[in-house]
This record gives C-alpha cells, sequence and structure tokens, in this order.
C-alpha cells in the first residue's frame, strides 16, 4: 500500500512539474528530491505561515513568478551566454507550520523565506518581494556559480545579470580559489565570472596578475589586499553601484558594511518636492564625479521617506533632509541647512568624516539597552496594528498573571525575621521569671535541709545552731543586704542561666559551709 502511495505521488508531482504548476510540498519533498533521478533537479521553494499576513498578500505574486520563469525555460537558446546554461526550475511553497521539521532542515526560522535549493545546497533570497527581483535571482543562482567569459573582447560586452559583477582574471592561483569560494557564498547578490586577460586588451591593464575587479559604474575597480582585507569582506561591500535607491532590505545591509552612508531622505509632499529635488541632484553629482574617491568607504544614496530610517536611528527626522550616517559607530549628523554646492556637499562629508561636527548616536551601553526597549516597543506595536485582541491575549495575559502572583505573595508573605524575634522574646520573658522563681525556691528548700542536717538531730542542739546562725545574721545583717542586692543584679543579669547550673552552685554552696561548720560541731562535741 505505501508502494502504491509512494509510486502515486511521484506520479502526479511529475506530471505538475511538467506542466509547470506551482506545486504543494509536503513531507515527502526530501525523499522525492533524493531520488536518483531527481537529486539533479533545481527548486525555487516559498515557505509561508497560514497566519502570516504578508504571506497572504505574496501568493498572487508567487503565481506570477512561477508563469514568468516557466516562458524563460521555454525561450530558444540565443547569443546570450547566460542562455546556453539555462535549467529548469520548478517552483513550489510549503507550509512551514505544519511542515516544520522539514522547513528548519532547509534554515527557515521566519516567514516567509524564499529559497532556491540546487544540489545539497538551499540559497536565501534577500531583497523586495518583487516579481522582476525574485525572477533575476533564480536565473543567477541557478546557473553555474563562476561563469566564463567565451568570445568576449572588452568588458562592455560582457553578459551579465546586471552591474556590478565581479570578474577573476589570470591562471591558477591561492586567489582563484578564494574567489571559487566567495562565490558560491555571495552568488544571491552579483554575478561572478573567470575570463582571460584578452579581455583588456583594449582598455588599461592591470599591474598584476592574477586579479579580481568588480565591474560597475561603466568602470572597474581591482581589489587590493593589502588595503581590502579579506575577499569577502572587499565583495559585501564593493556589490552596489555609486549611488543606489535603497529600501529597507538594502538598507539593513548596508547598516553592517562598516561605510560612511550619505542618503538623501524624499518625500512626495508638493510643498517639499522642490526641495527633494535639488537634493537628490545634488548627491547623484557627487556620487558621479567623486566615485573613484569614496568608491571603499562611503555609500551614496536616496530613500523614500524616513521610517527605515528612523528605526535604524531610533530618531524622528523631518523629511526631506541629508543624512550622513557611519555604520562602524552609528553615531549620524542632520545638517540645519541643505549644502548648496557640491563643494559645500564635500566640506560638509569631510568635517563629518574627520569627526568634527556635533553627531548624535552612538552605539555605547546607554544605545545598546534603548535598542533593546526600542526594538521591544515596535514588535508590540506592530502586534497590536494587526489584531489589538490578539495582542492583548499574547501580551496582556502573562502580565496578569504575574501581577497575580506578587499580589499573592505580599498577601500570603510571613513575619518577618525581626517580628518573629520580638515575639519569642515576648513569650520567654515569663517564663525566664517563672524559672527564675522555682530556682530561688529550690534554692530556699535545699538551704534549709542544709542547715538542719548541719545543726544536728537533738532539739538542743538544734535551738543552739539556729541561735548562732541568727546571731551571725544579726551581726552580719548590713553585709548580708548588700550581698542580697548584688546577687539580685547578677540574677536580672543572668536571665538565661538555667536552674540546673543555679542549683548545681547552691549544692556547692552548702557542701562548703557543712564543711566549714563542721569543725565547730566537733568542737561542742568535746
Amino acid at each position: 500500500m505505501a508502494k502504491t502511495a509512494g509510486v502515486a505521488l511521484f506520479v502526479g508531482l511529475l506530471a505538475v512539474s511538467v506542466s509547470m504548476e506551482v506545486i504543494e510540498l509536503n513531507e515527502t519533498f526530501v525523499p522525492f528530491r533524493l531520488h536518483e533521478q531527481r537529486k539533479d533537479q533545481i527548486w525555487l521553494v516559498y515557505f509561508y505561515a497560514p497566519w502570516c499576513h504578508l504571506c497572504r498578500e505574496l501568493q498572487p505574486l508567487w503565481e506570477e513568478v512561477e508563469h514568468e520563469l516557466s516562458d524563460w525555460a521555454k525561450e530558444e537558446p540565443g547569443e546570450n551566454v547566460m542562455r546556453e546554461e539555462v535549467t529548469v526550475i520548478h517552483v513550489g511553497k510549503m507550509d512551514a507550520i505544519h511542515f516544520s521539521s522539514v522547513a528548519s532542515d532547509f534554515g527557515v526560522h521566519s516567514y516567509p523565506t524564499i529559497k532556491l535549493i540546487k544540489n545539497n545546497l538551499a540559497f536565501s533570497y534577500h531583497g523586495p518581494y518583487v516579481k522582476e527581483r525574485i525572477v533575476e535571482f533564480a536565473q543567477r543562482v541557478s546557473g553555474p556559480t563562476v561563469r566564463i567569459f567565451d568570445g568576449i573582447t572588452t568588458l562592455g560586452d560582457a553578459p551579465g545579470c546586471g552591474e556590478p559583477f565581479f570578474v577573476y582574471i589570470g591562471g591558477e592561483s591561492p586567489l582563484k580559489e578564494k574567489f571559487k569560494d566567495t562565490a558560491t557564498e555571495k552568488v544571491v547578490f552579483s554575478c561572478f565570472y573567470m575570463a582571460p586577460e584578452s579581455v583588456f586588451a583594449q582598455s588599461k591593464s592591470l599591474p598584476v596578475l592574477p586579479a579580481v575587479i568588480v565591474v560597475k559604474d561603466r568602470s572597474y575597480y581591482p581589489y587590493n589586499e593589502l588595503e581590502d582585507g579579506a575577499l569577502a569582506r572587499w565583495v559585501e561591500n564593493s556589490r552596489f553601484p555609486s549611488f543606489v535607491s535603497l529600501d529597507v532590505f538594502t538598507l539593513n545591509q548596508l547598516a553592517v558594511s562598516g561605510k560612511t552612508l550619505v542618503l538623501a531622505l524624499l518625500t512626495r509632499d508638493d510643498m517639499a518636492e522642490q526641495r527633494s529635488k535639488r537634493l537628490l541632484a545634488l548627491v547623484k553629482e557627487v556620487a558621479g564625479n567623486h566615485k573613484a574617491s569614496y568608491d571603499r568607504d562611503v555609500q551614496f544614496g536616496s530613500m523614500d521617506g524616513a521610517d527605515h530610517i528612523n528605526s535604524l536611528l531610533m530618531s524622528r527626522l523631518v523629511i526631506p533632509c541629508l543624512v550622513l550616517l557611519n555604520t562602524t559607530t552609528m553615531e549620524y549628523f542632520v545638517p540645519e541647512q541643505d549644502p548648496t554646492s557640491p563643494q559645500g556637499f564635500l566640506l560638509l562629508l569631510s568635517k563629518f568624516r574627520a569627526k568634527t561636527l556635533q553627531a548624535y548616536g552612538g552605539n555605547g551601553m546607554y544605545y545598546f539597552v534603548k535598542r533593546i526597549f526600542y526594538d521591544a516597543y515596535m514588535v508590540m506595536a506592530s502586534v497590536f496594528q494587526q489584531s489589538v485582541l490578539l495582542g492583548c491575549f499574547l501580551y496582556g495575559t502573562p502580565v496578569t498573571v504575574l501581577v497575580l502572583i506578587c499580589c499573592g505573595r505580599l498577601w500570603m508573605r510571613p513575619p518577618s525575621h525581626r517580628h518573629q524575634q520580638a515575639a519569642l522574646d515576648k513569650e520567654a520573658v515569663p517564663k525566664r521569671a517563672g524559672d527564675e522563681a522555682d530556682c530561688v525556691e529550690a534554692s530556699a528548700g535545699i538551704s534549709e535541709q542544709g542547715l538542719k542536717e548541719s545543726c544536728g538531730d537533738s532539739e538542743e542542739e538544734e535551738d543552739a545552731c539556729v541561735g548562732e546562725t541568727v546571731g551571725f545574721e544579726a551581726e552580719d545583717a548590713s553585709t548580708y543586704e548588700e550581698k542580697k542586692k548584688e546577687e539580685t543584679v547578677q540574677t536580672q543579669v543572668q536571665n538565661g542561666l538555667k536552674c540546673s547550673d543555679q542549683h548545681q552552685t547552691n549544692e556547692e554552696v552548702m557542701r562548703i559551709a557543712s564543711v566549714q561548720d563542721k569543725p565547730v560541731a566537733e568542737k561542742k562535741n568535746d
């Protein structure tokens, strides 16, 4: 039965693949691809969540992407080198919540996520959800990681996916291996080529070969390992043209580049439209005329609106305006007045890079803590914007439970240690007083009994002994009273003295007294 179901599934998927329709994938997708006849298939898969609002909006777009790739595969190969390398791209989608284990195997942790699966690798798409950008991504990544220039005499004739792109020139070398490794990692962003030295026959020759160059802005810029560091880092920072129109994805990628961003924030407001046009023209002019000087560490661009830049800077900028941002320190500067000439613009940029202007922001501990609270606030705000009831349930429930737990702890809190100690002391005072009275009575009884034993058994001897004792007490009455007072004070100080200790002390006193009185009794007998 299982074998029959597997065959039926295979036939169904194969039929859908031939018709090039969007395939709804399930947990059988992985074993299906591992089959010997299908291991070389290339899949463009859209992972979604049923409850995701953005995912639902992208469903019609995904149908358009499938139709575009289907038409592209049916075209006859032409002179373009990339067309000779076309392979069929199967388009599918998967519910990443229902089949979470499969999605996790492909590294899906957010929704929506688009991945192109080729061989044993899954390449993630980073960019706006636009049909043209997604199709271009699929066409580029589905082909060879590094393409070969064949029959090309100048860089101007180079086929490709648009500028910028990267070219390795020369023979075998360690740099070539680094270039291949970097291409495997960065092919999701740019195209990579290898070319013979003849490509530069009609242009200025490179000083050193082998070499790696980036072709953009109708020119090329060589890679210098001493100045640019790691090749992958240089490719990441050089894959943008001198001037670029930013979206939220490009802004987030440039925010970690370490470059200085010079952005013209524009508005569509009619009253400020002329100012936006002047700022845009000025930034483009400086970027075009000074691209060679600022290519390595400055990125020029423009952006519609200020929502995304405000989120990055945790600020509220008034647009249109010019923003200078150091992505290394996250310090930014907004001039009060727009520069009116390229010279004034360059002077302002030089002062900012030299840190002679009063900048705002930073990446210290204060801004680190502020970023945590700001991100938490933005997440909560986005949830409440989508659904007030969902926000109340997600955030109100744990807060309510926490408040109830704290109130319960306060109401049922036991007395503090100080109150417990005070209560114990109050209970101990009467007990100690009672113990002291018992000890005094016991001591008195022991003294009386010892006195009788020391005076003898006969009535005459007892009367004589008592008389002597009374005489002794009368003679030393004042001394006795003083001792009694001292004993009272000592008793009050030593409230903790146990009755057993006092009893033992009284026995020792009586024993000493009997020893002292024994010579007197023997003398009387004589």
